[in-house]
């Protein structure tokens, strides 16, 4: 039997999906700048005859992967949240219109994780992998 929601946990759920959006978007966001920004360092680095200016496209891709990381650690928190608003357990803590996702930190929350989860790694090390692999190739 599906469970009923009142009008105001109608609207908190969208609330919470309207932020894990936002938080998906900004993610995306930064991927593009990111993927532009270093294209555009290393387009510049074949200009300059200094090999060391191809390392200048570590700090971005860096920068951006912990904010990537961020976003995606603030998305997934608000995705627990969600979970918990809507499992059939009724001795959840969530109260409606509680956007406070802060509790939720351990486990597939935990910043570290997501830092090197499956979604966010593979797109950051090949990237670093190839700015040092052009800044050895223009160093010999």
């Amino acid at each position: 039997m599906a469970e009923q929601y009142t009008e105001d946990d109608r609207k908190h759920l969208e609330f919470i999906q309207n932020i894990i959006s936002r938080m998906n978007q900004c993610s995306f966001q930064l991927k593009q700048w990111m993927v532009t920004l270093v294209a555009a360092i290393l387009g510049l680095s074949l200009t300059v005859f200094n090999s060391k200016f191809v390392l200048i496209a570590l700090l971005p891709v860096c920068i951006f992967w912990l904010l990537d990381a961020y976003y995606l650690h603030q998305e997934r928190k608000y995705r627990v949240l969600y979970n918990d608003f809507t499992s059939s357990e009724k001795n959840h803590q969530t109260k409606v219109y509680d956007l406070n996702a802060g509790k939720y930190l351990a486990g597939c929350c935990e910043y570290i994780k997501v830092i090197f989860s499956k979604t966010i790694f593979p797109l950051y090390l090949p990237i670093l992998v190839l700015i040092l692999f052009l800044f050895i190739c223009r160093w010999h």
